[in-house]
């Protein structure tokens, strides 16, 4: 369904020590999102195209130790893959 983007941001803030970058395409009320979060910043806009939902994704780069975290503070709120880096 539909993610709620203020939450989703956030979850995302409140794992600012932990993500190194997030990138996807987030279903929304408004249509599909694309998000890009690193550390210059975070940006929402639209994608411009009406994307089918099997491509909401969202993926996560955290800090090793850290998916399990990162994984469960998005958990029921997007499509969300995590990766660590140097775990």
């Amino acid at each position: 369904g539909p993610v709620d983007l203020d939450e989703l941001r956030r979850r995302l803030e409140s794992l600012s020590e932990a993500v190194y970058r997030a990138k996807g395409f987030v279903p929304t009320d408004a249509g599909m999102q694309h998000l890009d979060l690193s550390a210059a910043g975070c940006n929402i806009d639209g994608c411009g195209t009406d994307l089918p939902l099997a491509q909401a994704e969202l993926a996560l780069i955290v800090r090793g130790g850290a998916a399990k975290v990162a994984a469960k503070a998005l958990s029921g709120l997007a499509n969300a893959s995590v990766h660590a880096e140097g775990a």
